[in-house]
């Protein structure tokens, strides 16, 4: 197992996190945790510090200093962050499921229309085609 991959390992049991919870809390693809070593991107190590700031991201990718680092009072609780996040995705979400829907919709009515046009106009479908 990589060094990186086993010490964010042992993060996320100090944490008692599932790493599929972990993955989603710092919006990584699934199976990171599983894929993970000391190539990781920096964009992914700013998207667990920013979700963690707890964790000692030198200790995480090179295994100095201690797991745990200090945080200061006057920095936001990163759950409350989390929950803050979350919520945004789910309202994203339900507005892309309102668009599909939508969109899904129009298509159909696109299609009834081209169907009555067709029907009136004596073409067929079969020589429209592109």
């Amino acid at each position: 197992m990589d060094a990186v991959k086993s010490r964010l390992v042992e993060f996320l049991e100090y944490k008692g996190l599932d790493k599929s919870v972990f993955e989603r809390m710092c919006g990584l693809a699934n199976g990171f945790v599983d894929k993970t070593n000391s190539r990781m991107r920096k964009t992914s190590l700013n998207s667990i510090s920013a979700t963690f700031p707890d964790l000692n991201t030198e200790w995480l990718m090179s295994g100095r200093g201690e797991m745990i680092r200090d945080v200061q009072d006057n920095e936001p609780e990163p759950q409350s962050e989390v929950m803050a996040l979350l919520q945004r995705i789910d309202k994203l979400i339900e507005i892309h499921e309102r668009d599909t829907i939508i969109n899904e919709r129009n298509s159909k009515n696109m299609e009834r229309l081209l169907t009555l046009l067709l029907d009136r106009s004596g073409f067929s479908k079969e020589k429209t085609a592109i």
